[in-house]
């Protein structure tokens, strides 16, 4: 099981590092984008530290970050930057910047937390019906680079 679990993960981040970076765009495309994924544990002081993936469980936070770097000699203004959860994976609510809107059909973008109707009454849309989030990059200096995150667990329902 957990071979195959990791199995999916890894499949996951290829298939998450070939929609964010394609060698033809490089040449074209004054933004270059490095996209990784690391566990997130915490020191025996409580703070955060990010290590290479091992086997996953279910119960590990995985951080995907992406990185935006500008190559160009010009700011580049009003950039819009997704980052899609794995199909695998769910979301845990954990973003930076907490600027991110969110997407259950990777179509529509709103500010978290989405809510929905039900029966009359407005509820939390749960993380782990979160298909990607976005942030708008308002600025990104010449030869500068800009990071959002989004934190994950493996999810085996799906």
């Amino acid at each position: 099981m957990f071979a195959t679990t990791n199995k999916a993960f890894l499949t996951s981040v290829c298939f998450m590092t070939a929609l964010a970076f394609s060698p033809a765009q490089a040449a074209t495309d004054p933004v270059q984008v490095k996209l990784t994924a690391n566990e997130v544990v915490k020191d025996s002081k409580g703070a955060e530290q990010l290590r290479a993936i091992g086997q996953l469980n279910g119960k590990e936070v995985v951080r995907y970050s992406a990185t935006y770097t500008n190559t160009s000699s010009a700011a580049i203004s009003d950039m819009a930057v997704t980052l899609p959860i794995p199909a695998n994976m769910s979301f845990n609510g954990i973003a930076s910047p907490s600027s991110a809107l969110a997407s259950i059909d990777g179509v529509n973008y709103l500010p978290m937390p989405l809510t929905q109707v039900i029966d009359g009454k407005t509820v939390k849309v749960p993380y782990s019906q979160y298909k990607s989030l976005r942030w708008q990059i308002k600025l990104l200096p010449a030869r500068k680079s800009a990071t959002v995150t989004a934190d994950t667990q493996l999810d085996l329902t799906k």
